[in-house]
């Protein structure tokens, strides 16, 4: 971990600046390529089925409308992704103001959890499927 204070700071930077990055990225990405098929999923096109990331851009935009239902409902990991990124920021820019020890803050468990919880999503959204019960309704 960071020991001086600049490196804290730095660190604080990095973790803020690297998802807007991501996020400035993706939106051009989508601006250049809108209403082309390059942003369709090919995992769905080949198999009629929903990748474990399907409806997340779709989260992502609800959430940027700040329409959280629907963020939820086109793929709820993605908005619990943004809440524990915030409860994690906000944990490091009070860490290093306080300039204090740095705490683990999300355990293995967690993530762990937070990733089996998701695979299961993405089962349970193809057996539905299979069944007629479209949960993106493309």
């Amino acid at each position: 971990m960071p020991q001086t204070k600049k490196q804290r700071w730095l660190l604080v930077l990095i973790v803020n600046v690297a998802p807007l990055i991501v996020f400035l990225l993706w939106w051009t990405y989508a601006q250049i390529f809108k209403g082309t098929r390059l942003t369709d999923c090919p995992f769905f096109e080949v198999t009629g089925l929903y990748c474990a990331g399907c409806g997340g851009t779709r989260a992502v935009k609800a959430l940027l409308h700040l329409r959280l239902a629907d963020a939820f409902r086109y793929h709820p990991f993605i908005p619990l992704g943004a809440i524990l990124f915030a409860i994690y920021d906000v944990a490091l820019v009070v860490t290093v103001a306080r300039n204090s020890k740095f705490p683990k803050l999300l355990s293995n468990w967690i993530i762990w959890i937070y990733l089996i919880a998701w695979l299961v999503f993405a089962i349970t959204r193809n057996i539905l499927l299979v069944f007629g019960i479209d949960m993106l309704s493309r």
